[in-house]
């Protein structure tokens, strides 16, 4: 697993280590994982907290690596 931390819309830390309770968690297999990142589809991980934040943080890297900027 990995935790990421975001402040103001930015990541400021990304660990391996899972430790403590994050407020906001998004939990799944790969497939799930590679659904959610490639198809945008939710349907099989589990959000829990703040869903919108780990939906946001989701989109935002499906943005990253398969939106054009042209």
């Amino acid at each position: 697993g990995v935790m990421v931390e975001i402040e103001k819309g930015r990541a400021v830390s990304c660990i391996s280590r899972l430790e403590g309770r994050p407020s906001v968690s998004a939990v799944g297999s790969p497939s799930a994982w590679l659904d959610a990142l490639i198809g945008e589809h939710f349907d099989q991980l589990h959000l829990s907290g703040e869903s919108h934040r780990a939906r946001a943080l989701i989109e935002g890297l499906h943005d990253a690596l398969f939106r054009s900027t042209t």
